[in-house]
Formats: C-alpha cells, sequence, structure tokens
C-alpha cells in the first residue's frame, strides 16, 4: 500500500454532446476534492502473464470514511499526491464497508483500472465542491482582502489551490496551517472581488501547481 497520506479528487464521468465531425466528447465534474486513501496494484495471475495474455491495470483504492455515498462505477479517481500522482483510475467494481460506519476504520474500498492510453485519459474537470473535510469563512471579506481565515475540522487547503466563494475565485498562495490563516491572489479566472459574508462555504475548484 502507498501509505495513508495519498489525497486523491473523484470526478463523475459526463457525456457531453458529439464535437463537430461526431466525435464522443466527454468532461469530468468535480465530486469530491482532496480525499484521503490508500492505493495498491492487484497483481495478474502469474500463469496469464506467462502465457503472453496482458491483463488489466487494476489497483485497489480505499477511502477513509463513510461520507461518499455518490460514488459509482466508471468515475475517475485522480491522486493529488504519492507515486501515481495525476494518474486516471476508472473505478470498476465499489464495496461500501458494512462495519463499523462513522467509527474510525469505516472506509470503501474501490477497484479501478488505470488508464493508459490517451483517448483514455481525454476529460475536463468543471465545476466546484466542498473540500473533504469542509471549510467555511471564520469572519466577513472584503474586496481588497489578500487572506482569509478559515473554519475545519482538519486542513484540506494546499497552497496553489484555486478556490470559489460564492461567485469569485481566488488562489491560495500560501498558508499558516497553525492559526487557520490562507493569502489569496483574488479575482481569479475573470471573477471579480467581492464581498463574502462570515460561514460562507469555501469551495475547490482544482490546483494551478
Amino acid at each position: 500500500m502507498q501509505g495513508l497520506n495519498i489525497r486523491c479528487d473523484i470526478y463523475a464521468r459526463d457525456q457531453q454532446a458529439d464535437d463537430a465531425v461526431g466525435g464522443s466528447v466527454r468532461a469530468d465534474l468535480l465530486r469530491y476534492a482532496r480525499v484521503r486513501a490508500r492505493i495498491a496494484n492487484v497483481s495478474n495471475p502469474t500463469v496469464l502473464s506467462m502465457q503472453g495474455f496482458e491483463g488489466k491495470d487494476l489497483h485497489n483504492i480505499i477511502l477513509y470514511g463513510d461520507h461518499y455515498p455518490a460514488i459509482e462505477r466508471e468515475d475517475i479517481i485522480v491522486p493529488r499526491s504519492g507515486r501515481w500522482t495525476n494518474a486516471r483510475f476508472k473505478v470498476v467494481e465499489v464495496r461500501f464497508s458494512s462495519v463499523l460506519n462513522g467509527g474510525q476504520r469505516a472506509h470503501i474500498q474501490l477497484v479501478a483500472e488505470r488508464l493508459r492510453y490517451a483517448h483514455e485519459n481525454i476529460g475536463t474537470a468543471v465545476g466546484a465542491v466542498a473540500y473533504s473535510p469542509a471549510v467555511t469563512l471564520d469572519g466577513a471579506m472584503l474586496p481588497g482582502d489578500t487572506y482569509f481565515t478559515y473554519i475545519s475540522v482538519g486542513d484540506p487547503i494546499q497552497v496553489g489551490d484555486i478556490m470559489q466563494i460564492d461567485d469569485e475565485a481566488m488562489v491560495c498562495s500560501a498558508l499558516n496551517l497553525g492559526f487557520n490563516f490562507a493569502s489569496l491572489i483574488r479575482g481569479y479566472a475573470g471573477t471579480l472581488p467581492a464581498a463574502h459574508s462570515f460561514g460562507a462555504s469555501i469551495l475547490f475548484r482544482g490546483n494551478i501547481t
């Protein structure tokens, strides 16, 4: 296994309208961000390898916690740390934990195929989702503020994260985890700096690093 500190983003595969020449177009809609996970290879049977058969590149992925009910087959897992950073895995089986729901050992186990060919790895991430654990503003923001403090039971924000509050996107340029303090680049991607209220949800849109 690749350790306890792997973080993964999970995307729903969303089929779009065909392109101008009738080709299939797909987008990836972000379901969950920064999920704590473990990943391990599933070995192909040795006898098949000896006979020259090429098996699928399967992996077991364990997601910690029992609060990811929307996961389905065909979803895409993208590790953000560890050996397979930025690789893409397609979920082929979902096994929900049947014991210790809500406890420290609660988990969901996935079997996923690593996508190895260019046409399988085309996808555009769209939308914004809540961090896991959730993050909210610890105080109101003004349009000219270049930082915020946040409330969360963890510290899921990372430097380089593209975040969204209401209709404004912003980038985290520095962090002080001891004080839940984030320095910001405001008005990212053409959005306008705006005022935001105490308790507003801070959403994850991606990472520029």
